[in-house]
């Protein structure tokens, strides 16, 4: 993992599912590193973090320190100060947030490229639904990284959702002439994990996590041209990206909803003890798994 635990925060729920794909993760970063695949002098690198399992409904999440949603960014780019700020940096447009944040300095924006690289690989490869500006942080020195890994291989929330590869507009003006380099840097990403599928541990989670889409017929759908295809519509924004942007600010407002208790998969403490085992795959069963922990 990038760093020593200081802080963590109990989930109230089995985040089981989340703590594989944070291992698959890192072994996309182990291939990704033997292949030296770079944006703007940068190592392509997807942030990650600590997840354990403390009981069938309890999670520890490692807390990611210096840091901020882009969904909070968006927020308090309103406040008085921020809008002081930019008045002193002689610009006030508001999809300059992020360029702000990083005080437009090119070290950590040429981090950004290669972790935003990173992203569009993962959210690609790993098929990450539920995208909206609060699963997704941006460090002090420029990382950018995905939080909360709820949906997987296809899946997404009821209602609209943004598709699997997308990026926030004010990234994109934050890359700016950087953008190039990191698509061609993320299409290498994608090109490397295909010649691999293996490192995607599709089969572990088919059997640790049944009733869900199936992950192998995902990664069997995974190729070179198809991700040219998504990352080519960076620049758009579709109808039912803006529904779930406005759906998702809706509730940030306050107003009610539906309280949501995810369920509870007894099944996850037999996938993470796979994938901690690097055992083979083909002769594991989550019988097995859990016999063995």
């Amino acid at each position: 993992m990038d760093a020593q635990v200081e802080q963590v925060w109990v989930k109230p729920e089995d985040i089981g599912r989340e703590a594989c794909a944070m291992e698959v993760i890192a072994s996309l970063n182990q291939e990704w590193e033997a292949g030296g695949i770079k944006a703007c002098g940068q190592k392509v690198h997807a942030k990650t973090y600590r997840m354990l399992l403390a009981g069938h409904d309890d999670s520890l999440v490692e807390v990611a320190e210096k840091c901020v949603t882009l969904g909070k960014l968006k927020r308090t780019s309103g406040t008085m100060s921020n809008i002081i700020n930019s008045i002193i940096q002689s610009d006030s447009r508001p999809g300059t947030r992020a360029r702000r944040y990083l005080q437009n300095d090119s070290t950590r924006l040429d981090k950004l490229a290669a972790s935003t690289a990173a992203f569009l690989a993962c959210s690609y490869l790993l098929g990450i639904g539920d995208g909206h500006g609060d699963n997704l942080m941006l460090t002090e020195d420029g990382e950018l990284f995905r939080i909360d890994f709820g949906f997987l291989f296809g899946a997404g929330p009821l209602g609209p959702d943004a598709p699997a590869v997308w990026l926030p507009w004010t990234v994109q003006e934050a890359l700016g002439p950087r953008m190039h380099e990191v698509i061609e840097a993320a299409r290498e990403a994608v090109r490397t994990v295909l010649c691999r599928p293996g490192v995607l541990k599709a089969s572990v989670f088919a059997a640790a996590f049944a009733g869900h889409p199936s992950p192998e017929a995902y990664v069997a759908g995974l190729s070179l041209e198809d991700f040219n295809q998504k990352v080519s519509s960076l620049g758009t924004f579709g109808l039912f990206k803006s529904a779930k942007d406005l759906f998702h600010d809706v509730a940030y407002c306050g107003i009610p909803r539906w309280p949501q208790r995810p369920e509870i998969n007894t099944k996850s403490p037999a996938a993470l003890a796979f994938l901690m085992s690097r055992s083979d795959a083909d002769i594991c069963t989550p019988e097995s798994l859990v016999r063995r922990r």
